[in-house]
């Protein structure tokens, strides 16, 4: 088990570095969607350094976790600004959701293992879950003809951010109780997360590749 929680603990920065050296290998041809993602997985990989050394100097990492979800947030909220979400429902859910989570970082009391409880992730996570609907709806209305490749994005995040709605609920009303049941919730949250890094990062690889193929001819 031990060696199971290590594979998993260390694939998610590994598949975030692959990803990032794609998006900077193929960055002069991404297009300005992919140049978020390729953001996105920069700031995931920093984040997730970052928690690995406070936790071994300080025992404590509680705080990056808000920290991150507000970057997530606004990064994701990017990128669907340039799918087309329309700003008037993108703005003020960004908005909301951020200030959600900053007051999280400055209210929470984040040295006090026992009773931190941050929801901070799932705010995140709810918000970009309506983005992922609003662009369905959007589109569905819409005359225009959606891409695959757009189609399969939106409906990867609708399903990894659905599935942190329904993980990291459960994990985080017990994160202070020693239960078999929550460890296989983390199990499943991270193996999900490290497939959802590896659709980016095969996304970027993709969209850098077809768009030089374009415009060499």
């Amino acid at each position: 088990m031990n060696l199971f929680h290590d594979l998993l603990a260390y694939a998610s920065p590994l598949v975030l570095f692959v990803g990032t050296f794609v998006g900077i290998y193929w960055f002069k041809w991404l297009d300005r969607k992919s140049k978020w993602i390729l953001i996105y997985l920069i700031v995931s990989l920093g984040i997730d350094i970052a928690s690995r050394i406070v936790s071994t100097y300080n025992e404590n990492n509680l705080i990056i976790l808000p920290l991150y979800s507000v970057l997530e947030l606004l990064i994701i909220a990017s990128i669907y600004c340039h799918l087309g979400v329309k700003k008037m429902l993108l703005i003020p859910l960004t908005v909301l959701g951020a200030i959600y989570i900053v007051g999280e970082i400055v209210y929470i009391d984040s040295y006090n293992v026992k009773s931190f409880q941050s929801y901070a992730k799932i705010a995140s996570s709810f918000v970009i879950v309506l983005l992922a609907l609003q662009f369905f709806t959007q589109k569905l209305k819409s005359d225009k003809e959606i891409s695959p490749e757009l189609q399969r994005l939106n409906l990867v995040m609708l399903a990894y951010f659905a599935l942190n709605l329904l993980l990291l609920l459960p994990i985080n009303l017990m994160i202070n109780q020693i239960a078999t049941s929550i460890i296989y919730i983390w199990y499943a949250y991270l193996g999900a997360t490290v497939l959802f890094y590896s659709y980016l990062s095969a996304f970027l690889w993709k969209n850098g590749k077809t768009r030089k193929q374009l415009h060499c001819g």
